[in-house]
Order: structure tokens, then sequence, then C-alpha cells
């Protein structure tokens, strides 16, 4: 059950850190600066990164599968949540893809680095 908490929950903290991060900038009327943009990314990423060393897998093979799921995670939240907020058009933003690429990344950065510590 743990397993499946790390694999969905974590998921879902990240996303919760990027909205709770982006409605911040929305509410400051400056959502679609480069500004708002950068902090939520590296507000995101810091936490996907932390979240991903918390998991202690030292194989990039390993964690691929918590990769691919907090990447699903954000998706449907997005698609959920978001687009009743934004629209669909939410999607059609360059950074978003990005940041989705970002942070799968991020979690395969995470696994290779704690790989080199060991």
């Amino acid at each position: 059950m743990k397993k499946y908490y790390k694999l969905v929950g974590y998921g879902v903290v990240i996303w919760i850190v990027a909205y709770m991060v982006a409605t911040i900038f929305v509410v400051l009327n400056s959502q679609n600066t480069i500004l708002a943009w950068a902090i939520t990314a590296l507000a995101t990423l810091a936490t996907t990164f932390f979240l991903a060393r918390s998991l202690n897998i030292s194989s990039v093979k390993e964690i691929l599968k918590y990769a691919v799921a907090w990447v699903i995670t954000g998706f449907i939240l997005d698609a959920l949540i978001t687009t009743h907020f934004t629209g669909w058009g939410f999607f059609m933003k360059w950074n978003i893809w990005v940041s989705y690429a970002l942070g799968f990344a991020v979690v395969l950065l995470a696994a290779k680095l704690k790989r080199k510590a060991i």
C-alpha cells in the first residue's frame, strides 16, 4: 500500500505545489509572465527532486515507473481541475509540456545522482 501512496500520492503532492504557486501568480494577475512560469517550475521541480530522492532508489530503470506515474497524475489533475478554470487551451501552452518533460527528467536525474552518491 505504501508503494501506491508514493506512486500516486507523491504525484498529487507535486501537482498541489505547482497549483498553489501558480495560483499565487493568478491572484497577483501576473500568471502570464516568464517570471511566474520560472518560479512555478522551480518550486515544482525542487519538490519533484526531493520526493524522488526520498524514495531511496538509485536505479533509473526502477524509478522510471515513478516518473511516468507522477507525470500522468499531474496531467489527469490538470485535465480535471486546472482546465475547469482555464479551459482546454491550457494544454496549448508550450511551457506546460516543457514542465511535464522537465518533471520526468528530474525524477531520473535524482535517481542518477543517488546512484553516484552510493
